[in-house]
């Protein structure tokens, strides 16, 4: 299984207002000629069967852009939904500013009991903006429960744009394999110097 959560250029009002608020986060904006090769190079990874956890926001899911990433033998077959907030609404602008979407995508041969038992497509949790390591963190038991529905003990699961890590920690816990990657430790370390020292004058501002 591969997990992909790109940093797309034309992020959200959200994601922009947090990184002007909160010491820029490192992440590097990756652009469609670039996302498209990442796709093709893990299609060519990826075992017969195996799935592609594919994260994309809202506009890309409206417009379908992703329709034009997908080689011929990857197919989508599940659209995730993790909902920011404790409700549900109905109306689109609720899910384009509270939720995220997942594609799940197989390679071929399908495997036949996914499509008919399906699997657990919503998820509502919430995570703390000021605790996470990155704009695109992901839920912690959210991807673990992703990763028990869709892999085995022993699979290997590969994380190119890995962030926090929050899949390596899931997959110990599951006792799959993992392999992943992310910006340098210098960056990551950097970041959280900067986000220490933030909570540090923040708490003082707080006392006087």
């Amino acid at each position: 299984m591969v997990i992909f959560d790109p940093q797309y250029k034309n992020t959200s009002q959200t994601a922009r207002h947090i990184q002007q608020n909160y010491h820029a986060l490192p992440n590097i904006n990756q652009d469609e000629i670039n996302i498209i090769e990442f796709v093709k190079e893990i299609e060519r990874v990826l075992v017969p069967s195996g799935f592609l956890l594919f994260w994309i926001d809202d506009q890309i899911l409206l417009k379908k852009n992703y329709l034009n990433w997908l080689p011929r033998n990857l197919q989508l077959i599940e659209i995730l939904v993790w909902s920011k907030g404790k409700y549900v609404g109905l109306g689109i602008n609720y899910f384009r500013k509270n939720c995220e979407f997942a594609l799940l995508i197989q390679k071929k041969p399908l495997i036949k009991k996914v499509k008919d038992k399906g699997i657990r497509n919503f998820f509502s949790e919430i995570v703390n903006f000021e605790l996470r390591h990155n704009t695109r963190e992901k839920p912690y038991k959210m991807t673990k429960k992703i990763i028990q529905q869709l892999t085995n003990k022993g699979d290997l699961v590969v994380d190119p744009c890995a962030g926090s890590f929050v899949s390596l920690i899931a997959c110990q816990k599951l006792e799959r394999d993992f392999l992943g990657t992310d910006l340098t430790l210098r960056e990551l370390m950097k970041f959280n110097i900067n986000k220490e020292n933030s909570r540090e004058l923040l708490k003082k501002e707080l006392v006087f």
